[in-house]
């Protein structure tokens, strides 16, 4: 990965101090869940936003990432590898490697791998709320 002249700190800095942000994936630190793993990238307000999240998810197979939950904040989920079921408000939808689901502010979702293989997404969520 490139080297640029971006804040070592993706996660401390002030939302009127943000700039353009690099982050190192090969950098980042794990968080070993149940099922499977978390690499956080970013989490902190930006200029226009209250709140930019974004994080990779490892599922082991035939695991779900959580418990059915909702939450104020968009959503948006890429697969970066394997197949996952995304359920929303009771509509399964099934992703594999590339594709890209928006779950809207305040919708019911879950997220499993029924494959017998591991599957990775990143998920990016943005929270607009003063």
């Amino acid at each position: 990965m490139g080297v640029g002249s971006f804040p070592k700190s993706i996660m401390t800095l002030s939302a009127d101090s943000f700039t353009t942000t690099y982050c190192a994936i090969d950098q980042c630190k794990a968080k070993p869940t149940a099922s499977g793993y978390v690499l956080p990238l970013i989490d902190r307000a930006t200029r226009t936003l209250s709140r930019l999240e974004s994080h990779v998810t490892r599922l082991h197979a035939k695991c779900a990432s959580h418990e059915p939950h909702r939450h104020v904040d968009e959503e948006m989920v890429i697969v970066k590898s394997g197949l996952i079921e995304v359920e929303v408000d009771g509509i399964v939808h099934t992703l594999s490697t590339g594709d890209l689901i928006v779950i809207a502010s305040n919708d019911f979702h879950c997220i499993r791998n029924t494959s017998t293989e591991v599957a990775e997404y990143y998920v990016i969520r943005i929270d607009t709320a003063s």
